[in-house]
């Protein structure tokens, strides 16, 4: 029981540090570098761009949203869309968790009020937390 209200505590917080790794950090460029994606995710090409562009205060975001606009890339350079996304697939997750559990009866009834939870409270502590960086 304890451990079932400790995943359900930790859905916003898994929400809003995905969020600061991809908004507020070059955490994600560094990873791929380092697992060596950079060419399938276009991060030679952004710091290419980077180095010989005017502009060099485009973040990652920017060049996807500017250089590959597509609803994918719309979807995860917007904090709102991808952050709500991610609050419903953490919801599943916990769901899943809960029901492995022992708690089949709960995960209908709590599926609405854990995305809802997730999503704001992730939102709030994004919003809070990446306000840190900015100064």
């Amino acid at each position: 029981m304890i451990f079932a209200l400790f995943i359900c505590a930790t859905g916003p917080f898994l929400v809003a540090w995905i969020g600061m790794l991809w908004f507020t950090t070059t955490a994600f460029l560094e990873y791929t570098k380092l697992l060596h994606l950079d060419v399938l995710l276009k991060v030679e090409e952004y710091e290419f761009m980077l180095v010989h562009a005017t502009n060099q205060t485009w973040t990652y975001q920017d060049y996807l949203k500017e250089n590959h606009d597509c609803f994918f890339i719309r979807l995860i350079t917007c904090p709102i869309c991808l952050l709500s996304w991610l609050s419903i697939l953490t919801a599943i997750l916990q769901v899943v968790i809960m029901f492995t559990l022992g708690a089949p009866s709960a995960m209908f009834f709590s599926f609405p009020i854990l995305v809802g939870y997730n999503t704001v409270l992730g939102l709030i502590l994004f919003k809070h937390t990446s306000s840190l960086f900015d100064k």
